[in-house]
């Protein structure tokens, strides 16, 4: 059986030697371990069996604790700065299940994002506000919930808004117990909801949509089967195949998680807003 993870940096190749192909760049900035990782063409592509593109990880035992809630925002405000680069017109998808916890990053996300793109001419002018970049977002729930794949939805709007590009966001799913809540991810590949629990939906990505994709998520869950699987390489798995591990204090990692990275989303959106500001049109 393979390992289960979305995030690029657990995989176990990277231990060992980075592969031709792959480049890792490691720094610890106030507490905060930043890995960056490039794929940069088919054959790193092929050793880590990930897209090709670029994979950030902010890394941090204690990231959600509200004392280090400043640090971990500028952080990551000036790594999707980066990425978002001169896009202006960005489409917030909040993927996910509102009504299970593990799964309810992305809406919960997609509620405190500051929506702006209706805001035009003589309004717009009048709240101070013309300058801005036109954001849209959307949680377009699961296939479960609507009968209709996620990625349809996204695609439909797409082509009614033409934005930018988009920034999608969700749940993952992570090798390590202690990436739960200590862990984000940012990258510029795209993303295929579920695929770290082998529930793979269909892929949102440049590839698919001819826009460009950012994903950025927190691990929530671990394959019991993974765990198992590291622990006692000998032991039978059947039992376990189909059980996933969340903490027990989940309701409240999502509380803080979202609030984090949502702040972080708009901050990287609207430079010109200060932090009150932002807290005002978000709440």
């Amino acid at each position: 059986m393979g390992i289960r993870t979305d995030i690029a940096s657990e995989s176990k190749i990277l231990k060992e030697k980075i592969p031709n192909g792959v480049s890792q760049n490691i720094e610890t900035i106030d507490g905060v371990k930043i890995v960056n990782i490039k794929i940069e063409n088919e054959v790193g592509s092929k050793k880590l069996n990930r897209a090709i593109g670029t994979y950030i990880t902010l890394e941090h035992s204690n990231m959600l604790l509200p004392e280090n809630s400043e640090i971990i925002t500028k952080i990551l405000v000036n790594e999707l700065k980066k990425l978002i680069s001169n896009k202006h017109s960005i489409l917030i998808v909040g993927l996910g299940n509102k009504n299970i916890s593990p799964d309810a990053i992305g809406p919960f996300v997609a509620d405190k994002i500051i929506a702006t793109r209706h805001l035009k001419g003589v309004l717009a002018d009048e709240l101070g506000l013309s300058q801005l970049n036109a954001v849209s977002v959307i949680a377009p729930g699961v296939l479960g919930q609507t009968g209709i794949e996620a990625f349809e939805i996204i695609q439909s709007m797409s082509k009614k808004i033409n934005p930018d590009l988009i920034i999608a966001i969700d749940a993952l799913a992570a090798k390590s117990i202690d990436r739960l809540g200590t862990t984000i991810q940012i990258t510029d590949t795209g993303i295929s909801p579920g695929s770290g629990v082998e529930n793979k939906r269909a892929e949102i990505s440049k590839n698919t949509l001819n826009i460009p994709v950012i994903a950025l998520g927190m691990p929530t869950v671990v394959d019991m089967e993974t765990i198992i699987s590291e622990m006692c390489p000998n032991q039978n798995l059947s039992a376990s195949s189909s059980m996933m591990v969340t903490p027990r204090n989940i309701d409240q990692i999502i509380a803080r998680s979202s609030s984090l990275i949502s702040n972080s989303i708009n901050q990287a959106l609207f430079p010109s807003l200060s932090p009150k500001e932002i807290n005002s049109l978000a709440s």
